[in-house]
């Protein structure tokens, strides 16, 4: 609160903003439309007598986005992520607690085995100037398939042979 004032001057550092840049109100609002750090100066005062406080505001609007090399897979392969969105701090959860601390990760690409069977929700969240965003993927990890030939003649004596073959999986 400003005292002994009663003339002001606001400058919000918002040159995007045109006109509305300044404000001559003891109390203004003024909207930002774009992300980035806004010097804003007050100055206040009589006639003859000015102080001036300077505000600085940081504004960001995150975007958490991001690839997975594949969301059907088999168990023990791994998958590649990618964060696609804004830069930020990085927060991945692969939904696999089984894994132990490698569930979780906080680099832009991170990669994850996925040894059991079952459905995965991965969860990215990117932070920037203490505003979040995050998004979730699936991943399907399938059995490994056994593959299994039942035995049949496996010599032959006169060509042509036909030998036929059977998977007993």
């Amino acid at each position: 609160n400003s005292q002994n004032t009663s003339t002001f001057f606001w400058v919000f550092g918002d040159p995007f903003s045109g006109s509305a840049n300044t404000s001559n109100a003891a109390q203004p609002s003024h909207t930002f439309n774009t992300t980035g750090t806004f010097m804003v100066v007050l100055t206040a005062g009589t006639t003859g007598c000015q102080d001036r406080d300077t505000q600085y505001v940081s504004l960001s609007n995150p975007l958490a986005a991001f690839t997975a090399s594949d969301t059907l897979i088999c168990a023990n392969d791994t998958v590649r992520f990618n964060s696609t969105g804004s830069s930020g701090s990085f927060n991945w959860n692969f939904g696999d607690p089984a894994s132990g601390g490698s569930n979780v990760a906080f680099n832009g690409s991170p990669n994850h085995i996925y040894t059991t069977p079952g459905t995965y929700s991965v969860t990215f969240t990117v932070g920037a100037s203490g505003c979040s965003s995050s998004a979730t993927r699936i991943i399907i990890v399938s059995p490994n398939p056994v593959v299994h030939i039942t035995p049949g003649p496996q010599i032959g004596c006169h060509v042509p042979v036909n030998i036929q073959f059977h998977d007993s999986s």
